[in-house]
């Protein structure tokens, strides 16, 4: 699948070089083709078990609700990041990788405040059931 990973990102980046048409736009069902080939290379790799990984993984649904979520997404990509001033500049791969992975830890630490506070939240609700049990007991 890595070659169809390849041959795909690198029909996109020529798209992007010599049209100047909008790059999703021409470029969509390629995109898909690459994403499904990324993760078919990596759907059965074995990384073994690592905290970090786990913690991180536990947050990934939280990263796409917030980054995708309909009153962030056009702040976020439009009026913050400025993907469209920055898509065809000469730093555009530098630039992407630099902005998802902010996008990623930022998200990220967001997701793993609310999880913290959902804890946090379970456990004072568990501790106020137990002391209403208690005292119906006594």
């Amino acid at each position: 699948m890595i070659p169809v990973f390849i041959v795909s990102l690198a029909v996109m980046a020529v798209t992007n070089v010599f049209t100047d048409e909008d790059l999703w736009v021409l470029t969509g069902g390629i995109c898909l083709i690459c994403s499904v080939s990324l993760f078919c290379t990596f759907k059965n790799f074995n990384m073994g078990s690592s905290r970090a990984i786990a913690a991180a993984a536990s947050t990934a649904f939280g990263i796409y609700l917030i980054h995708d979520n309909i009153y962030v997404r056009y702040y976020l990509w439009q009026e913050l990041l400025k993907c469209k001033f920055h898509a065809y500049g000469n730093y555009f791969i530098v630039f992407a990788i630099a902005a998802v992975l902010a996008v990623f830890i930022a998200c990220m630490a967001i997701d793993a405040l609310r999880q913290a506070a959902f804890k946090a939240a379970g456990k004072l609700i568990s501790y106020i059931k137990s002391q209403l049990i208690r005292r119906r007991n006594a």
